[in-house]
């Protein structure tokens, strides 16, 4: 997971709140129809407002995904079938009496911009494991911070395993509730999905294992200027696959000396 920087709300969004409030509706999970009445909400520019939304969450994430980091090409494709999800981090259809009071923090949070982000298809449409949004559905995080937060820290460390191909996600040992942590990460997200680790792999062997050689012969100048140079890819419009990991995996071996 990689932190979102939050840009303005878009136009849509923004008018169909106001006009909810001018004809005094108050939007809130008890009113679980609310997302889907925006659906065909057209913004100023008679565009509609809910694809006005996506192209926007796409563009501030730099088109990857708001969990497991991997690269949603466009918001739909050439045959106009969605390629992302719309993710409500707080879910828009959770039932307070079965969360109780927490679910209360979250009753003004369903057209909330803050808590919307854009999402993989997470398998959605495959015999392969859910994961991501697609796993979560409409069950609440609440050990795992919204990434989109200003108070969002990165919480994963990452196994490389080149016997098995694989990239494996664990917890960061000083984010308090560790175990707590770890059975979101795998119960909800299902971060640790077979195609997600083998992914995250081959993310690292091209990226990383490619430019820099074997990891027993790299030197502490080689990395930090890899380093550096994925860093800077930040301030681009788009993030490479993976982003989040591949700079932390560097980050970390850097530490060492």
């Amino acid at each position: 997971m990689v932190k979102i920087n939050k840009n303005n709300e878009p136009s849509g969004l923004k008018a169909y709140k106001k006009e909810m409030q001018l004809q005094g509706k108050k939007i809130t999970y008890e009113d679980e129809n609310a997302f889907t009445k925006y659906l065909t909400y057209q913004n100023q520019q008679n565009e509609n407002a809910f694809l006005e939304l996506r192209k926007a969450l796409l563009k501030e994430q730099k088109f990857i995904c708001c969990y497991c980091g991997q690269w949603i090409e466009n918001v739909v494709n050439e045959n106009g079938v969605p390629q992302m999800k719309t993710e409500h981090f707080y879910p828009k259809k959770a039932k307070i009496a079965k969360y109780g009071v927490l679910a209360e923090e979250w009753s003004n949070k369903q057209l909330d911009y803050e808590n919307v982000l854009a999402a993989c298809k997470g398998n959605e449409n495959s015999l392969m494991g859910k994961h991501c949004d697609t796993q979560k559905d409409n069950t609440p995080l609440r050990y795992l911070m919204n990434p989109a937060t200003s108070a969002y820290r990165p919480i994963f460390r990452y196994l490389v395993k080149p016997n098995t191909k694989e990239v494996v996600i664990k917890p960061l040992k000083n984010i308090g509730n560790v175990v707590a942590v770890e059975a979101e990460m795998k119960e909800v997200l299902n971060l640790n999905e077979n195609s997600l680790k083998a992914k995250r792999f081959s993310a690292w062997r091209i990226s990383i294992e490619k430019e820099l050689g074997n990891e027993a012969a790299w030197n502490k100048k080689q990395v930090n200027t890899l380093y550096l140079e994925y860093v800077a890819y930040q301030k681009r419009d788009r993030l490479l696959p993976f982003h989040g990991f591949l700079v932390d995996y560097l980050a970390h071996w850097l530490s060492k000396y």
